[in-house]
């Protein structure tokens, strides 16, 4: 949840116009490939070939406003979301591509709506195997476009991307341990005393089988 925080009563507010920011408060983008973690990255590649994935995903106020008073606004309330994927995969690269479909997106500044989220395509080269090496490694990017037609909150509004690095490692036969860093490249915002654009992003996850 992204909170935007006003630190004087004096400081001009650019959303009194009623206008949404003009980001994507939707940061939630699955894994293209892992067979273990929706969101974190890690050095998996999907099968040899052409691949299709779907996520149904749902977040709640990815985007609230808060002023100097301590007074809090929903800007975007809770986003149901399909993520439509496809790639194709040779050896050790895979390329893909993600079309997010806002099924509804609820109780927001700009009321519910239905419609495109910002399209990416992604790329990913694994470096080291875990099954071969002591760990995973791989490195990945994905590029944005402003395809978003759902309103404020919910689109750049222009090119956007991210960069990855991602390392794993299995802890015995079944616990498999991730850290990823990244950096995400977004169009810059001034929103009072707050800068929203580019910003480096840190994840790590854990997964146990229940079964071989």
């Amino acid at each position: 949840m992204l909170l935007l925080l006003a630190a004087a009563a004096y400081a001009a507010d650019p959303l009194a116009d009623g206008a949404t920011p003009t980001i994507n408060a939707q940061t939630f983008r699955p894994s293209m490939d892992s067979h273990e973690f929706l969101r974190v990255v890690d050095s998996d590649l999907a099968a040899e070939g052409f691949t299709g994935r779907g996520v149904l995903s749902y977040t709640q106020d990815p985007l609230q406003y808060t002023n100097w008073e301590g007074t809090t606004e929903t800007l975007v309330g809770g986003v149901m979301q399909l993520d439509a994927m496809a790639g194709w995969t040779k050896g050790r690269f895979r390329l893909g591509l993600d079309i997010p479909v806002v099924l509804r997106s609820f109780g927001g500044r700009d009321g519910d709506a239905t419609g495109l989220g910002d399209a990416s395509v992604d790329a990913k080269l694994r470096l080291l195997d875990p099954a071969k090496s002591a760990v995973g490694l791989a490195m990945s990017g994905r590029v944005g476009m402003p395809s978003a037609s759902t309103g404020g909150g919910l689109g750049a509004g222009g090119f956007w991307g991210e960069a990855t690095v991602s390392a794993d490692k299995h802890l015995g036969d079944r616990l498999d341990a991730v850290v990823s860093l990244g950096v995400d490249f977004a169009p810059e915002q001034e929103l009072e005393n707050v800068t929203w654009g580019t910003r480096a992003e840190l994840q790590a996850g854990l997964a146990y089988s229940l079964s071989p």
